[in-house]
């Protein structure tokens, strides 16, 4: 084996970001678990498959004012979280299915796009998310917030789009979750 792969091959693992070092986690006085991953520069969302909270369930991961400005379609990949806040974030794009994996878990999310890129809400977010009840969207050029864009979200309670540049709500844009929203904002 040449040299410079046997030192490539050496020194990988030392180059390799821990994550359990990169992150914080925890149990609050409360009872509730939380990975926080906040204001770490991350570009792209830790894979926490390779590591110790592979496959658990936490009530709260935090990613807020990283770089990231995609959400891949299986960054949650087996993983079970009820809270996810990636406020600070200017998000660009979410693949479709990049809920799927949290869709029978996750009740609060919490996400920061980059207004100039991002005019629609995400097809990922009106789709997978059967149990959210608490949704907040900020940074969004929404302009317009279409008939039933909430239709799929049966549960959801409190429903933030502040910073969305909304100019027309649509006739029925709430039609769907009238009865169990009780705060927009």
């Amino acid at each position: 084996m040449p040299l410079n792969i046997l030192l490539i091959f050496l020194l990988t693992p030392s180059l390799a970001i821990n994550l359990l070092d990169l992150c914080q986690s925890g149990i609050r006085d409360d009872g509730s678990n939380y990975v926080h991953c906040a204001r770490k520069s991350l570009s792209d969302i830790p894979d926490f498959s390779s590591h110790r909270l592979f496959n658990l369930a936490f009530d709260e991961l935090i990613l807020s004012d990283n770089a990231i400005t995609h959400i891949h379609a299986n960054a949650f990949h087996n993983l079970r979280i009820k809270r996810l806040i990636m406020s600070g974030n200017r998000l660009k794009s979410i693949d479709k299915n990049s809920f799927r994996e949290l869709e029978n878990y996750l009740e609060q999310l919490t996400l920061e796009f980059d207004s100039s890129i991002v005019d629609t809400i995400p097809e990922a977010i009106k789709t997978n998310l059967a149990n959210i009840r608490s949704l907040t969207l900020t940074g969004l050029n929404l302009r317009i917030l279409p008939t039933n864009t909430f239709e799929q979200m049966k549960k959801l309670e409190i429903l933030s789009l502040k910073s969305c540049n909304l100019q027309t709500i649509e006739y029925n844009a709430f039609h769907s979750i009238e009865k169990q929203l009780r705060h927009l904002y």
